[in-house]
């Protein structure tokens, strides 16, 4: 399905969006439950901005790394 988008599509793609479109298609879209934190990045801009929201004091509250772990970012 990816394929017949032109590249700048593909580069303007969100997960919602794919979501939306792979179910219009009659693809089959099946959940698991995710143990742990999450955070759905897009993009290299939202990367940049979550990863400067860890920074700030007092952390995210979104902050998806493991609690008691090392943390770390994202490459």
């Amino acid at each position: 399905m990816v394929r017949t988008l032109t590249a700048d599509a593909v580069d303007r793609l969100d997960t919602t969006s794919l979501l939306r479109a792979a179910i219009a298609a009659g693809i089959w879209i099946r959940c698991l439950p995710v143990d742990g934190r999450w955070c759905e990045v897009d993009s290299a801009a939202d990367l940049q901005c979550y990863e400067a929201l860890l920074d700030t004091p007092g952390g995210w509250s979104h902050d998806w790394r493991w609690q008691g772990g090392g943390g770390g970012r994202l490459t």
